[in-house]
């Protein structure tokens, strides 16, 4: 088993794993879901988490994969656009809606697609609405 498929075990389980200030792991579960095994294998993959942990991308992409799989088909692909990506601005993202500044827009929209199908956009359903006018703008497949 990798650290990657350690840690989507661990998201399927509902263990969560992040990194302390002192650089440590730390294991935040349900009672019962890290047996022995669980353990061995944390202890085993430890650097490899910790590094997993501490990168953003990776970290989320993974997260969001196995919370809501088909979520992240419909949408991991804005984890992966750049701000030079983007077309100049302003740019109208849809009739009557101007976006002043990419950058801006564009790390506001990835943090909501990393918190996944049930955070307050993705339940309203702009969010989903934005990423898929700015794919018809970027002319993402």
């Amino acid at each position: 088993m990798t650290a990657d498929d350690l840690f989507r075990e661990a998201v399927r389980m509902g263990i969560h794993l992040s990194v302390t200030e002192d650089n440590l792991l730390r294991v935040d579960a349900p009672r019962g879901a890290v047996d022995e095994a669980m353990r061995a294998a944390l202890r085993q993959h430890k650097r490899e988490l910790i590094a997993l942990c501490q990168s953003p991308e990776r970290y989320h992409t993974i997260q969001a994969e196995e919370t809501d799989p088909l979520w992240a088909e419909e949408f991991g692909w804005v984890l992966h656009v750049e701000p030079c990506d983007l077309p100049p601005t302003p740019f109208e993202l849809y009739p009557g809606i101007r976006v002043s500044e990419g950058d801006r827009f564009l790390k506001r929209l990835q943090e909501d697609i990393r918190g996944g199908p049930k955070g307050p956009r993705a339940l309203t359903g702009a969010l989903q609405k934005d990423c898929r006018n700015l794919r018809k703008i970027l002319d993402v497949g």
